[in-house]
């Protein structure tokens, strides 16, 4: 990417949020089977299972610990944080409860096959596929950037030591045997599984990183555009002046504002074309992830 300024996540950061594109996939095939007719063939109870399984014991066992962890930490280093993380904290619960719930649910509904056992399955399932994507959203559209501003590379090696070490069973190096009809089952399909990953792209934070940066480089950029002429309109206008002073006669006094105007209006021109050129520059590097994303699509 061409003057883009180069960011690297912090690892866990980066790790979280790779994971909640495949929760975005796994969120995503819930609500498509459920929009193509309901629970109703024996695959149907098998995949919905097979998810809430790998969403219960990887996302709620070792992806959300994960953030706690994190979120504890920034606590201690911006209190005024402590609000938003207790209601992370709040939706893990809620969400490990939906999950375990889920399962029973469909459990229940595969064994006895009645309308109205699939319909709570169902219900539950479109409240828990709304409720964890907005709580994704707010992790990496509030909480993670102000983890990534408050945390010490220090703060980070002590997390690092603190994660747990468990492989993704699904999307890790090697899938597990309990997972292994769940892998097949997107394996089938991989053309799709690679577009559908790839339509989530825009949550990777590392483009609202870049992005982030380019905005802050381009106010540094301007504010130091604007320090620049400041001080040198101080300069020019001092010499000015000096001159004026030196040379008293009446006709210098009263070229005095021509010549005031001929030093503010220079700058003014050299401010707006270096001011214009920061904007452009700005601009095209803080949206260029997200549409170099949608090229790729």
């Amino acid at each position: 990417m061409t003057n883009q300024v180069a960011t690297k996540l912090p690892t866990p950061i980066a790790t979280l949020c790779e994971e909640h594109r495949y929760m975005h996939l796994l969120l995503e095939t819930m609500q498509e089977k459920l929009q193509e007719g309901g629970i109703r063939s024996p695959s149907d109870y098998y995949l919905l299972l097979d998810i809430s399984r790998y969403l219960h014991s990887y996302t709620d066992g070792v992806h959300h610990p994960t953030e706690d962890i994190l979120f504890e930490r920034l606590v201690a280093r911006d209190p005024g944080a402590a609000k938003s993380v207790e209601r992370l904290h709040r939706d893990h619960d809620k969400l490990e409860t939906a999950t375990a719930n889920i399962r029973q649910l469909v459990r229940h509904a595969a064994r006895v096959q009645t309308d109205e056992a699939n319909a709570a399955a169902t219900e539950a399932i479109a409240d828990y596929v709304v409720r964890l994507k907005k709580h994704i959203q707010i992790e990496e559209t509030q909480v993670f950037p102000r983890t990534i501003e408050c945390l010490s590379n220090a703060d980070w090696k002590s997390i690092d030591k603190r994660l747990s070490k468990s492989e993704d069973p699904l999307f890790g190096g090697t899938v597990e045997h309990e997972y292994r009809a769940l892998y097949e089952y997107f394996s089938s399909g991989s053309d799709s599984l690679s577009q559908r990953l790839t339509k989530y792209g825009f949550l990777q934070f590392d483009n609202f990183v870049v992005g982030a940066d380019a905005l802050q480089h381009g106010f540094n950029s301007m504010w130091n555009l604007v320090s620049q002429h400041a001080g040198e309109i101080v300069d020019d206008t001092r010499s000015a002046t000096k001159g004026i002073a030196d040379d008293l006669r009446p006709i210098t006094l009263l070229a005095a504002p021509v010549r005031y105007a001929r030093v503010l209006g220079a700058h003014t021109l050299a401010f707006g074309k270096g001011a214009a050129g920061i904007y452009v520059r700005t601009a095209r590097n803080a949206i260029e992830p997200f549409f170099n994303g949608d090229k790729d699509r």
